[in-house]
C-alpha cells in the first residue's frame, strides 16, 4: 500500500463495549464481522445515492475504502504531516477515570496544513458536525480498546461551530472516521484497527 491505502469509517453506536488494556490498537468493534470493503470509486457512487448513515448501515456498521483520495492528493497530505517539526506536535494524554475519554497516549497536530484533506472528509457528512484531527503514534504510543461513542461540547475557537452548532452545545459521536496516511504499514508493526 501507499499513503492513504485506505479510510474506515464506523458507526459509534455499533462498535462494541470499551474493554481495559493497552493492546496497541485503535479502536476494536466486533471482530466477528466482515468488514466491508470498496474503493473511493464505488464509495463515491454509492454516496451520489444515499447518505453516509445509510451506507454504513447497509454495510453493518463498518466500511473499509481503499484509495479515498487521489493518490497524489493522498501523498501531498503526507509529506505536509512529515515536514511538520516535533513542536508542531502536541501530546495528548487520556486517563482511564475520565469517563469521556479512552485512555491514551499519542501525538496531535492542531494547524492548518493539512485542512484541505480535513474539509473534503468533512463533506462525507455535511449534515454532521465534523471533529477531525491529524494525529501518530510514535513507539511508545497507545489508546486503549474503545468504543467511539462518547459526546463533547463544541469549542468557543472551534472553527467548525455555527448557527447549526453554536459553542457549549452537546454532542454525540455518531460516526468515527479513520483515514491512514501510513506508507508501507505491516500487521507486525501493531496497532490493529477493528
Amino acid at each position: 500500500f501507499g499513503p492513504a491505502a485506505f479510510m474506515l469509517l464506523a458507526a459509534a453506536a455499533r462498535a462494541s463495549a470499551r474493554r481495559r488494556g493497552r493492546s496497541g490498537s485503535v479502536c476494536r468493534a466486533s471482530t466477528n464481522k466482515s468488514i466491508a470493503e470498496i474503493t473511493g470509486v464505488e464509495f463515491f457512487e454509492k454516496l451520489r445515492e444515499n447518505s453516509l448513515r445509510t451506507l454504513l448501515e447497509e454495510h453493518g456498521g463498518l466500511i473499509r475504502v481503499l484509495d479515498l483520495l487521489e493518490p497524489k492528493r493522498a501523498q501531498e497530505a503526507l509529506e505536509e504531516l512529515k515536514s511538520l517539526r516535533s513542536s508542531d506536535w502536541e501530546l495528548s494524554l487520556g486517563d482511564a477515570e475520565d469517563e469521556s475519554s479512552a485512555e491514551h497516549s499519542y501525538y496531535v497536530y492542531h494547524g492548518d496544513r493539512v485542512d484541505t484533506v480535513k474539509r473534503d472528509l468533512a463533506k462525507l457528512a455535511p449534515d454532521l458536525f465534523p471533529k477531525l484531527q491529524a494525529a501518530k503514534y510514535l513507539e511508545f504510543c497507545h489508546i486503549e480498546d474503545h468504543d467511539d461513542g462518547n459526546c463533547f461540547l463544541v469549542g468557543r475557537e472551534d472553527p467548525n461551530q455555527s448557527a447549526q452548532f453554536p459553542a457549549g452545545m452537546k454532542l454525540h459521536r455518531k460516526i468515527a472516521l479513520t483515514y491512514y496516511l501510513t506508507e508501507e504499514w505491516h500487521e507486525r508493526y501493531g496497532g490493529t484497527f477493528v
